[in-house]
């Protein structure tokens, strides 16, 4: 920038120079050579052809009038009829040919004009240029060089100062101003940045560049897959056993091999009535994930609501009802069934816990229930 404005004021100071006189004789020999390209255009092959053409123009025009005069005559020959539609042809491809090359010689010969103009513009420029060179330098511009020369060494100046201010350590005050900049500037740039509150998968995009958006349609719909749970409608018989916190049992109907463990998280207080029967939501929280869960799968839960100690379980089949209350048949050692009165308890899947005079190890017999026939042809 310095060598620039240096350069400047010097030209300004010698606005005579050697420079200027080159301009002259350059725009000189442009216009020369402009002039000369002019006048040879006069003498081209598509001059000389012109005249040729004018030529042939006019040979064919006479034969086809006097061809025309004959037919208006009377000879109505189809000789004479061919002949003139051949005079006609030739005389209009003679006047088309000569057409375009009036139309090609009067556009190169404006062309070579406006070189001539453009050309004698640009001498009379130079000419007029290194005559006020010679009356001596501007005062006005050799003054607004030199203040851009002052400028241009104000500014080395303040360069090299910074950069030995670089050299010998930074003022504090100025880092911590520079660290605030920086701050403000990222801060900015974060808030047109849309970051979703957890990580997860983006399910569902709802919008593509350009398209109207709407208030109460959500551009982005996420789901994060680490924390999944169960939502389960639990009648309104069972519900009052369970409580939050309850241990529980996920599987699912489509991966048989698979048991999650999970506690209840919530339970909804307000029922739902599904086919006439009341039920509640009770929310269950799996403490693990598996990527072979995907969403909306069917699940079956078990939820424990109360555990007992050191209690008998026996097969629901073991168990028989008549007149004298509940029992089971022990079947002993030697094979002989023995009646032994219990009470049932809790049902857990297939058994039933029952209290009576039976000992672990003991063996039960099991009563397969029979279907009763209701004398229907269908069974």
């Amino acid at each position: 920038l310095l060598e620039k404005a240096e350069r400047d004021r010097r030209n300004l100071q010698n606005p005579a120079g050697q420079t200027r006189t080159d301009t002259v004789a350059s725009a000189k020999l442009a216009l020369d050579t402009a002039k000369n390209n002019a006048l040879l255009a006069t003498v081209s092959a598509d001059a000389q052809a012109l005249e040729q053409a004018t030529a042939n123009t006019n040979v064919t025009f006479s034969t086809y009038q006097n061809l025309q005069a004959k037919w208006d005559a009377g000879d109505h020959s189809d000789f004479l009829f061919r002949a003139l539609q051949a005079a006609q042809s030739a005389y209009q491809q003679a006047l088309d040919q000569k057409t375009q090359l009036e139309l090609r010689i009067s556009t190169d010969s404006a062309n070579r004009n406006a070189e001539v103009k453009n050309a004698q513009k640009k001498y009379d420029d130079a000419v007029a240029n290194l005559i006020n060179a010679l009356k001596g330098p501007d005062a006005t511009k050799l003054a607004l060089a030199q203040a851009k020369f002052e400028v241009a060494k104000a500014t080395l100046a303040d360069a090299l100062d910074k950069l030995n201010k670089l050299k010998t350590g930074a003022d504090p005050k100025d880092i911590q101003a520079a660290e605030t900049r920086v701050q403000v500037a990222q801060a900015t740039v974060d808030s047109l940045n849309l970051v979703a509150p957890f990580d997860g998968d983006v399910l569902v995009i709802h919008y593509q560049p350009g398209d109207s958006v709407s208030l109460t349609q959500p551009a982005i719909e996420l789901a994060n897959r680490s924390l999944y749970h169960v939502d389960m409608a639990v009648d309104e018989s069972e519900v009052a056993g369970i409580s939050l916190g309850d241990p529980a049992q996920v599987t699912f109907t489509s991966l048989p091999s698979l048991t999650l463990s999970g506690t209840v998280a919530s339970i909804n207080p307000v029922g739902a009535t599904v086919q006439g029967l009341v039920k509640y939501t009770v929310r269950v929280d799996l403490g693990q994930a598996d990527p072979r869960v995907l969403l909306g799968m069917t699940a079956d839960v078990s939820i424990v609501t109360a555990t007992e100690q050191d209690v008998l379980a026996v097969p629901l089949d073991a168990v028989q009802l008549d007149a004298q209350g509940e029992f089971v048949n022990r079947v002993n050692a030697i094979g002989a069934v023995e009646r032994v009165l219990v009470v049932s308890g809790a049902v857990q899947e297939e058994l039933v816990i029952v209290k009576g005079d039976l000992k672990p190890g003991d063996n039960v017999q099991l009563i397969k229930p029979v279907p009763t026939s209701n004398n229907s042809p269908f069974g």
